[in-house]
C-alpha cells in the first residue's frame, strides 16, 4: 500500500461526493443528482439536519479548495452502509450481501483446481487425434 499525500487524500473524498451522489441518483434518492438536492437530502431530519454541509460547502468539498472534515466520510458509509473502502472508489458501490467475498472466494479456488484437469481432458483428446481444443467440449465429451 502507497502512502496518500494530503493533496490525494482531499481529491479521493472529493470523487467520493460525486461518486455518492450519482449512486443517490440511481437508486432514485435524488432526481438530477445535483448539489442542490444533495444538499437537500442532506438537509432531512433523520439524517444531518440543521448540521448539513450547505451547497456552496459541498461545491468547495468537491473542487477541492476546501478539505472535506473526516466526519462527513464516516456519516455517509454509516448513511449509506457502505465501507470506507466503497464511499472512495477501491471497492465496488453497490454493498454486497454478508458472506459475498467469501463465497467468492471459495468460487476462484474451485475454478482454480478444475483447470488443470480441462487442460489435461484437452490434451487427452487431442491426443487421440480428435479435433477440438475446446475445454467446454471435453468437459462434454467425456
Amino acid at each position: 500500500m502507497t502512502a496518500l499525500s494530503k493533496a490525494g487524500a482531499s481529491q479521493k473524498a472529493a470523487q467520493a461526493l460525486i461518486r455518492v451522489r450519482g449512486y443517490l441518483h440511481d437508486r432514485g434518492e435524488l432526481e438530477a443528482g445535483s448539489h442542490v438536492e444533495f444538499a437537500r437530502w442532506l438537509e432531512a431530519e433523520e439524517r444531518l439536519g440543521a448540521d448539513a454541509p450547505d451547497e456552496s460547502t459541498l461545491n468547495r468539498w468537491e473542487s477541492g479548495s476546501r478539505r472535506m472534515p473526516g466526519w462527513f466520510l464516516i456519516f455517509l458509509c454509516e448513511e449509506l452502509n457502505l465501507s470506507l473502502r466503497q464511499l472512495l472508489g477501491s471497492e465496488p458501490l453497490v454493498p454486497l450481501p454478508p458472506g459475498t467475498l467469501d463465497r467468492l472466494g471459495i468460487l476462484e479456488q474451485a475454478v482454480e483446481r478444475l483447470i488443470p484437469q480441462v487442460q489435461e481432458l484437452v490434451r487427452r483428446r487431442q491426443r487421440r487425434g480428435q479435433s477440438g481444443g475446446n475445454p467446454a467440449e471435453a468437459v462434454a465429451g467425456s
